[in-house]
């Protein structure tokens, strides 16, 4: 069987979880990533149930798990501003982590708001035996900024170093 999300054709599915009955849940974002969603399908690929959830400005779901009750556990992440949509390196985005029962309603969802203008985003959601849920989360997006101010302020550095002895080297030739 075959099946489209609930906006159709412009959806975009990225993540997928088995059940106990032999159907799936499929979650992901509209196009332009507009609103998480979250289907289930029963054995034959028909549609049992629909969760949409519209983000501020965009929003979608990572990874799904199922845990023995057969509640499902979601984690997305949600755009909050974005000054250039084109370019995600500018979204200020933050990991969100939902408990939906069995039929589909959100009896809670969390999120991580991120400090300052940064982008994070979860990637995966895991149930522990002991009944706990991690959420797997990227900082990676804050650290290559980091690193990458951290190398700027580096090359200043050794450039002041450079002109330095080459001042001092002039003054050591010119016997000042």
């Amino acid at each position: 069987w075959r099946h489209e999300g609930p906006a159709g054709a412009i959806d975009d599915a990225r993540a997928i979880v088995a059940t106990a009955d032999g159907g799936v849940v499929v979650g992901g974002g509209e196009d332009g990533l507009t609103a998480w969603w979250i289907e289930k399908l029963d054995a034959e690929g028909s549609l049992v149930g629909t969760t949409r959830v519209r983000g501020r400005v965009g929003a979608w779901v990572s990874a799904l798990a199922v845990d023995a009750r057969g509640d499902l556990w979601a984690a997305g992440t949600e755009v909050l501003e974005a000054p250039n949509a084109g370019d995600a390196s500018t979204w200020h985005a933050q990991p969100w982590l939902a408990r939906l029962d069995a039929a589909g309603s959100v009896r809670w969802r969390v999120s991580e708001p991120p400090q300052g203008k940064v982008r994070r985003e979860a990637f995966a959601v895991v149930l522990d035996p002991g009944g706990g849920v991690i959420a797997v989360v990227e900082r990676e997006i804050e650290r290559r900024r980091q690193r990458r101010a951290d190398r700027r302020r580096h090359r200043l550095r050794r450039e002041r170093r450079r002109r330095r002895a080459a001042v001092a080297l002039d003054r050591v030739e010119r016997g000042v």
